[in-house]
């Protein structure tokens, strides 16, 4: 007997699709007041550097990794195509666990332009290799200024994704293009060039709220937190704030300063996602609307059960 609850009956469920639009109407505002919470923490800002963390920012993560997605992915698609998806996704991605739904959507975009699902998972997971690349050499610039325990767990990381890349080679390698190694080191590099701009906006924040620590230090600070973030949580409320804030206030800061760094990195973050992503949204729900209108029907389903068309 056929399962009441098998995707195509979910898909043409009204309710759910009435109830899934209005979800994802209302979950960005749900972020946005998220961050005026985190903001509340943050009692004097100073503006210069807290714009110049958000342009290092948006430059890392929204023009160097959508550039470091476009090679890895070696498909035929204009790059506007690849920075909305990333844009969207991201924005999808801080509302999510995990950073699961940013996947999820640039899965689904992928999948919707003719790539299967083994080569769906090959491309994003190189992807994702690929910052674990440029992870592990924050983590090993930054290990100097970690005690033996956090060092020694930095070795045990490194061994891990050693081990887990040579054990799954050749499920994902032979999805992927010609992996010649000029191509391979671009893809490091690209993501190296994310890391330096993730340090200079995390430096920014903490000059923006009258705090100093050492570039070393932040460093040191980073890859304890990028170790913490292997544990699930959520967008400012997981184990990698609590790792940053008690690392600032291990290196001198004083409380209110520290929960007012992460509070602004926290919030930050939601400035570029909430513009380029919101953006992108918004224009899916204009564009579905105006199909709809004009009689035409909707050519996507982005979301499962919600139906707005897939970027041009």
């Amino acid at each position: 007997m056929r399962s009441a609850l098998t995707p195509q009956r979910l898909a043409l469920h009204p309710g759910l699709r009435t109830t899934g639009r209005w979800l994802a109407r209302l979950l960005p505002l749900l972020g946005i007041a998220g961050g005026i919470a985190e903001l509340g923490h943050v009692h004097t800002v100073k503006v210069v550097p807290a714009l110049v963390g958000i342009g290092a920012w948006t430059l890392g993560n929204y023009v160097v990794s959508v550039l470091r997605w476009r090679s890895v992915s070696g498909r035929d698609l204009p790059l506007r195509w690849y920075a909305r998806v990333f844009a969207e996704s991201e924005l999808l991605g801080l509302l999510t666990p995990q950073h699961a739904g940013a996947l999820y959507w640039r899965g689904r975009q992928l999948k919707r332009r003719g790539a299967d699902q083994a080569g769906m998972v090959a491309e994003l997971a190189a992807d994702r290799l690929c910052c674990c690349v440029s992870v592990l050499a924050t983590l090993l610039l930054g290990s100097a200024a970690l005690p033996q325990a956090e060092m020694l767990a930095v070795m045990m990381l490194v061994a891990v994704v050693a081990v887990v890349a040579v054990v799954t080679r050749r499920r994902w390698t032979h999805r992927l293009p010609t992996l010649e190694p000029r191509r391979a080191a671009r893809w490091v590099g690209y993501s190296l060039l994310f890391q330096a701009a993730y340090v200079a906006f995390v430096l920014d924040a903490i000059n923006a709220v009258g705090a100093s620590i050492p570039a070393g230090s932040v460093l040191g600070l980073l890859a304890a937190a990028q170790i913490a973030s292997i544990l699930p949580g959520v967008h400012g409320a997981g184990p990698k704030e609590g790792v940053l804030a008690g690392g600032m206030v291990a290196l001198g800061t004083s409380h209110g300063a520290a929960i007012a760094a992460v509070g602004l990195l926290v919030s930050l973050v939601w400035v570029p996602a909430l513009l380029l992503g919101g953006g992108g949204m918004l224009l899916r729900a204009v564009s579905a609307s105006r199909a709809r209108l004009r009689g035409r029907g909707l050519d996507a389903e982005p979301l499962g059960v919600l139906a707005l068309p897939a970027p041009a």
